[in-house]
C-alpha cells in the first residue's frame, strides 16, 4: 500500500484523510472495523459476517479502509521536517463535517487535514 493506492482512492472520489486505505485481503483479515469506501466520499461499516458484501464491493472496484488508531503513523510527512505524521484525533466541525488531526513528534507541529492538503505529501510506502 502506498502513494499509488492513496492517489487511486482520491481519483475514485474518496478523500477523507482520517481513513487508512487497506487492501481487500487486509479487509478480510482485519481485527478492526472495516469500512467500504464509496466514490461520493462516504463510507459504510462492513458487517464481518457478510463476506459477500465485501467481495461484491471489491469486484465492483470499491475501496476499503480502517480509521486511523490513536498514535498510528499516517502516510503523510511533516511539511517542516519530513518526518511521518502521527494521527491524533478526529475533529468534528458539525454533524456533516469532520477532519483528521496529525502531529509531528519531531518538531511538535499539529496539522488539521481536510481532504488532501498540497503541503502534506503521502510517503512512498504506507505501513
Amino acid at each position: 500500500m502506498g502513494n499509488t493506492l492513496i492517489k487511486k482512492l482520491r481519483a475514485y472520489g474518496y478523500t477523507w484523510t482520517g481513513m487508512k486505505p487497506i487492501s481487500y485481503r487486509q479487509a478480510l483479515r482485519s481485527d478492526r472495523e472495516v469500512y467500504l469506501l464509496y466514490p461520493d466520499n462516504t463510507e459504510g461499516a462492513w458487517d464481518s459476517n457478510n463476506k459477500q458484501d465485501l467481495k461484491a464491493h471489491y469486484e465492483n472496484g470499491g475501496f476499503f479502509g480502517v480509521e486511523y488508531a490513536d498514535n498510528e503513523k499516517s502516510p503523510y510527512l511533516c511539511p517542516i521536517c519530513g518526518e511521518p505524521l502521527t494521527f491524533t484525533t478526529i475533529a468534528h466541525v458539525d454533524d456533516n463535517s469532520a477532519f483528521a488531526l496529525f502531529q509531528c513528534a519531531d518538531c511538535d507541529l499539529t496539522i488539521s487535514v481536510r481532504d488532501m492538503v498540497q503541503e502534506i505529501q503521502p510517503k512512498a510506502v504506507m505501513s
